[in-house]
């Protein structure tokens, strides 16, 4: 399994930044995408402009107690 871990300080609000990474709906701000298509409230796929299907399945949305943000997936 493939696994990434970013790290970014951003000045903002936390929950600002959570609704907007993780929104299905809502994901311009990925320059790499063409469309996501919602499978279920667990499941997505997202679609690169290149072409290639990424089938994703969430894991564990949640905010940890340190103030990071965790979203975890499977692919």
């Amino acid at each position: 399994m493939a696994i990434s871990n970013i790290k970014a300080l951003i000045p903002c609000d936390v929950k600002k930044v959570w609704d907007t990474v993780t929104s299905l709906d809502q994901y311009e701000w990925r320059s790499d995408l063409s469309k996501i298509e919602v499978i279920d409230e667990n499941q997505f796929i997202e679609y690169t402009k290149d072409g290639l299907q990424l089938h994703l399945r969430l894991l564990f949305p949640n905010h940890a107690n340190d103030g990071n943000l965790i979203w975890k997936t499977a692919i």
